[in-house]
């Protein structure tokens, strides 16, 4: 048996039965179809947050490691300004100073990547 309610016998009710009578022995009991209420039914799902493309353009992923990571975001907390701001305010400075001459070039190593024919080699 079911563990739902007992739900009246609207019908009998309507019809000026009384809701005691049970239903006609050889009527089997059908289930009742539930209905979804609108605000629970499937709505489309809106598309992921996605940046707008225009937003894309000076966007650039680099491999720093988690701690340059976390110094730079502590400077940037200090200083009031976004990350993304002072990496490239940090990077535009040391390129000025690699064109220069001032800061040595970096000492490379064969890569074993199809992609790429040096890797850089940094002091841990």
């Amino acid at each position: 048996m079911s563990k739902r309610k007992e739900i009246p016998d609207v019908m009998s009710q309507l019809q000026g039965l009384s809701a005691a009578t049970p239903p006609p022995a050889d009527v089997p009991s059908l289930p009742i179809p539930r209905t979804v209420p609108v605000r629970e039914q499937a709505l489309p799902r809106p598309s992921k947050n996605r940046t707008p493309k225009s937003r894309l353009v000076g966007r650039a992923t680099y491999d720093i490691g988690s701690e340059l990571k976390q110094v730079i975001e502590r400077e940037s907390i200090d200083l009031g300004v976004p990350a993304s701001q002072l990496a490239k305010y940090l990077l535009l400075y040391a390129w000025d100073f690699y064109v220069k001459g001032e800061i040595p070039a970096p000492s490379l190593e064969r890569s074993t990547s199809p992609k790429f024919r040096n890797n850089i080699e940094f002091e841990d």
